[in-house]
């Protein structure tokens, strides 16, 4: 009798305290999407050999011209480029003594990214694109957290001199203190790690869009560049603070 007493009064305190509610299922969530991480790092891998591999021919082969097994493919490989970039940027923060929780950089990549990925559409469209979001979207995902890691890899240098701690707001106030070679020796390895893995990205979309290369730069230039440009300006002060609350919220529910 007392052991059931004991039950039902432990439950009945599980349902009336909210905070004993919302952390299992919070601690839940975040367990969930740690082992994704984990498990998608052999996709991740098996990515990168496909791409250094097949190249242009990746599109043509994989169903319905999106990368090799669809969107959840895509989405795991975006998020373990950037679980990957978040750890090579750990000497940073503990060089410099400073908290960039890893939440919040996911939720501001995935903004970000997201919002590159969407103005992408709609400049090919704009070009006579003929491809589906969902493609577009899987094509960026997978290159952006192909390329993710090596752009990480090629700014620390220049993280040295200026940390950040906002991948959104991170301003430029401290450029001058980033001596000139460093940012000579950044700039060339982002040109050099651009132009091909942008080849291969402009290829994809071609493919999937039925259309030139060329069409696919235009698109980049003159519209995607601009829509982002415009985008961030009127978006980036909200989507910043609303990103930062919840993810304040989310660390005080754990």
């Amino acid at each position: 009798m007392r052991t059931l007493i004991s039950r039902t009064t432990t439950r009945d305190r599980a349902m009336t305290d909210p905070q004993s509610r919302k952390k299992p299922k919070v601690a839940q969530i975040l367990s969930t999407i740690v082992a994704g991480l984990i498990a998608g790092f052999d996709t991740y891998v098996s990515t990168w050999r496909s791409t250094i591999v097949h190249r242009a021919h990746w599109a043509q082969r994989a169903p319905a011209g999106a990368p090799p097994n669809g969107m959840g493919a895509s989405i795991s490989v975006f998020l373990g480029g950037a679980a990957i970039s978040y750890v090579l940027y750990l000497p940073i923060m503990l060089y410099h003594d400073i908290k960039y929780p890893g939440l919040l950089y996911l939720f501001q990549i995935i903004y970000l990214q997201g919002l590159s990925a969407l103005t992408l559409h709609v400049a090919l469209k704009l070009v006579m694109g003929k491809g589906l979001m969902g493609q577009t979207i899987a094509v960026w995902c997978t290159w952006a957290g192909l390329v993710a890691p090596l752009g990480m890899i090629i700014s620390l240098p220049m993280f040295i001199y200026l940390p950040i701690e906002d991948m959104i707001d991170y301003g430029s106030s401290g450029v001058g203190a980033v001596p000139f070679w460093v940012l000579i020796s950044v700039a060339a390895g982002f040109l050099g790690l651009a132009f091909p893995l942008f080849l291969i990205a402009f290829r994809w979309l071609a493919f999937l869009h039925q259309i030139k290369p060329g069409r696919v730069f235009l698109a980049f230039l003159l519209f995607q560049f601009p829509l982002v440009a415009l985008s961030r300006g009127l978006l980036d002060p909200v989507v910043n603070r609303a990103l930062k609350w919840t993810s304040t919220f989310i660390d005080r529910l754990l």
